[in-house]
């Protein structure tokens, strides 16, 4: 399994549940194609943001101090969409090296109701040979296990399921136990940015974006 996707940027980690709107052609940009400011990103709601700025890759835009820390190959470069971006590569049997970047563990970033995991990603051409590609891990355990530990917080990873074609997957502990989480199938293009998102409305539904 491969703990990062080759190429990610802008994630962020938010209290409370999001809805869905239909805008017309002519809309304004989505909050997500824009760079997050003020109460959107600072805001009481928001548990973690790091957005790759130049000069400031692993701060934590939410002003709450969990500032980034890489590993192994992974590192920041240019490209991003504001800036600057986290590149990370493929681990797994062959090749079994720290990769993308952690932060410290904290109490905030294990919300008890409803939250929304949201990122912007971009794969490079070796995704094509992952089977499993995680974006976000903060559980460990990706399948149910019988044990205190496996049953906590929450990841967030991409299932491959064809070629050029995915499910996202999260799964959420539950504290006795876990559960799933998957999309429907979507198509992800090597060079080309996505934004993707999971949100838990604190009551057992959950929903992809």
């Amino acid at each position: 399994m491969n703990r990062l996707l080759p190429w990610a940027v802008v994630m962020a980690i938010s209290a409370g549940w999001v809805g869905v709107a239909v805008a017309a052609e002519s809309a304004p940009p989505k909050p997500w194609q824009q760079l997050y400011r003020g109460e959107d990103a600072a805001g009481a709601n928001v548990l973690g943001l790091w957005q790759f700025l130049p000069g400031k890759e692993a701060l934590d835009g939410s002003g709450r101090g969990h500032e980034l820390q890489l590993r192994g190959e992974s590192r920041f470069i240019p490209g991003g969409l504001f800036g600057n971006c986290l590149e990370s590569f493929r681990g797994g049997p062959d090749h079994d090296v720290p990769h993308g970047a952690v932060v410290k563990n904290a109490p905030d970033l294990s919300p008890k109701g409803a939250f929304t995991l949201e990122m912007c990603i971009k794969p490079k051409p070796e995704l094509a040979e992952c089977g499993t590609a995680f974006l976000l891990d903060k559980k460990y355990y990706p399948y149910p296990k019988d044990l205190p530990q496996a049953n906590h917080d929450y990841c967030l990873y991409l299932r491959r399921t064809g070629p050029g074609r995915y499910r996202l997957t999260a799964f959420l502990g539950y504290g006795r136990d876990s559960a799933e989480y998957a999309s429907r199938e979507i198509a992800l293009v090597a060079g080309e940015w996505t934004h993707v998102a999971f949100s838990y409305d604190g009551e057992g539904l959950g929903r992809f974006f």
